[in-house]
């Protein structure tokens, strides 16, 4: 409050003319010079008021008037120092337009910021890089203002403004433009069936027993068409943060097709004996090569960041790996014998996905965007994944007292992962309607949030095995789990620092993967 009636008289002395401001009486004068005193203001700025209300001229802002930087500086801040931003970033041709720079509150905007993000990208080498930043985040910090200060500092016998920051609420500030963060994903879909157009088999590696009466090609079409637009539609609900409960949360992820392509084939294999004598294993770097200018022309340039592979279920020693993450930081394993696997610039993702196992391709994807987020930040990762409050596994089953070992019906239930939901007495159990207690719809990574009784009533699991590709227990959980997840907007914290928007681990992997913030935020 304090802060903020220093502030309101310094803007308003910019609005008002000094003729107006000659009209005032000497004790009207001297009221708004007792109130500044009394709210702590500091003796320039009293004298620079009372100068303005007596008739005096303020002394204009100059590009040349030199500046030291002292506070960290984010969206909602206000004052002669983000005044001072203003004039450094123009002089520096990052802002053009006055009308830009601050708005009605005097406010540092999403404009600033953006302006901000230049400055950061034009001193990379000493703003970014030795922090490990890929990108620049728009936020003022101790490396930002440091180069600031080299730059326009005051030295010894120069003239300095007293800076005046008004600051907003930490929680305010930091769910910034920075923060709420969306990504737009293309993905490439590629379908393999085993039939020709005359309904000849054509794929040698079924297994014995495959059910030809219902998959034929024609349903197999449908319901991989189907599987793919329940998966995007699934993922998009996702990442709305508490949506199931807020109608105003928005969406963090957007998904494209980009292109499906089909093949009347059998998805292509390598012998492969790492995994026995007569092994094989899905020959990736084959599936990837169809392109005239590469695949990673598409990861570079075309914002192709997954696929999604679909194919028949194959006799024992075809193998494949449900999920892969390709790129600098996760290449390809040893084991696998792939030394040709395409590693691009930037991270792609694979699913391999059995198209009879009609259910379970968000559980597929779930299980990469659980080893995006550990890969990430193991400790906070954790945390949301185990579903036992107190107790670090994945593998935890709360309402399991053999598993526990707590000799109790059950205990306390955190949020869960792609097979253990809160309430879960074993693997999978998605359909258990006896209720726990939990705090993920109010899940906090310090401490325990708002508990509540979690059930399969809360994400519609409750016999509902299957009904369609779009209804189901397992896209159900998933959807709900990661609605919970920290996301847009969020205002959690841990440790004393702010959660990011944890959806940026899975749309901005490599530059988390490549700062040393994890899940949290990085201030620069």
């Amino acid at each position: 409050m304090k802060n903020l009636f220093i502030g309101s008289i310094i803007v308003l002395l910019g609005m008002t003319s000094n003729a107006y401001a000659v009209s005032l009486t000497q004790e009207q004068i001297a009221a708004v010079l007792g109130l500044l005193r009394a709210f702590g203001a500091d003796q320039s700025v009293i004298a620079n008021v009372e100068l303005s209300l007596t008739g005096g001229v303020l002394p204009p802002p100059s590009a040349e008037r030199c500046h030291t930087f002292n506070t960290n500086l984010g969206i909602g801040d206000r004052g002669s120092e983000v005044n001072a931003l203003v004039t450094i970033l123009k002089k520096e041709g990052m802002m053009s337009q006055p009308a830009m720079l601050i708005q009605n509150d005097n406010s540092f905007n999403n404009s600033i910021a953006s302006a901000v993000s230049k400055f950061q990208e034009k001193y990379r080498s000493e703003i970014l890089t030795p922090n490990g930043l890929a990108h620049a985040t728009g936020y003022g910090g101790p490396a930002t203002r440091k180069k600031l200060n080299n730059l326009y500092g005051c030295g010894a016998g120069s003239i300095q403004t007293p800076p005046v920051v008004i600051q907003t609420n930490p929680i305010e500030k930091t769910t910034s433009k920075v923060l709420d963060t969306s990504y737009n994903t293309n993905v490439l879909v590629l379908n393999y069936f085993p039939y020709s157009e005359s309904g000849k088999i054509v794929d040698p590696n079924l297994p014995a027993d495959y059910n030809f009466g219902v998959n034929t090609l024609s349903y197999l079409r449908k319901t991989a068409s189907n599987q793919v637009q329940a998966l995007k539609a699934a993922i998009e609900k996702s990442s709305t943060f508490h949506g199931y409960k807020d109608p105003s949360a928005q969406t963090a992820l957007h998904y494209t097709i980009f292109d499906t392509k089909e093949y009347l084939a059998s998805v292509p294999y390598r012998k492969n004996t790492n995994y026995g004598p007569d092994a094989h294993f899905l020959d990736y770097p084959k599936v990837l090569s169809d392109y005239s200018g590469g695949f990673c022309d598409l990861v570079e340039n075309k914002n192709v960041s997954e696929v999604w592979l679909l194919g028949a279920t194959h006799a024992g020693g075809f193998n494949h790996a449900e999920f892969i993450l390709m790129g600098s930081h996760d290449l390809p394993r040893p084991e696998w014998e792939m030394p040709d696997f395409p590693v691009c610039k930037k991270t792609y993702k694979i699913i391999t996905h059995n198209y009879e196992r009609s259910n379970l391709m968000a559980h597929v994807w779930g299980h990469m965007l659980e080893l995006e987020l550990r890969n990430t930040d193991l400790e906070l990762a954790d945390l949301f994944l185990s579903p036992c409050n107190g107790t670090a596994g994945y593998s935890c089953h709360p309402m399991d007292p053999s598993f526990t070992g707590t000799g109790k019906t059950a205990i306390m239930g955190r949020c869960g992962n792609v097979h253990n939901p809160p309430n879960a007495r074993n693997e999978y159990d998605l359909m258990n309607e006896t209720p726990n207690q939990s705090d993920c719809k109010d899940w906090k990574a310090d401490g325990l949030g708002k508990l509540s009784s979690i059930s399969c009533a809360d994400w519609g699991g409750c016999n509902n095995y299957y009904t369609s590709e779009y209804d189901n227990a397992e896209i159900n959980w998933q959807t709900w789990l990661w609605q919970n997840m920290p996301g847009r907007n969020n205002a959690l914290w841990y440790k004393g620092k702010k959660l990011r928007n944890w959806w940026d681990a899975h749309g901005d992997y490599d530059t988390l993967r490549a700062q040393s913030t994890g899940l949290t935020v990085a201030q620069f």
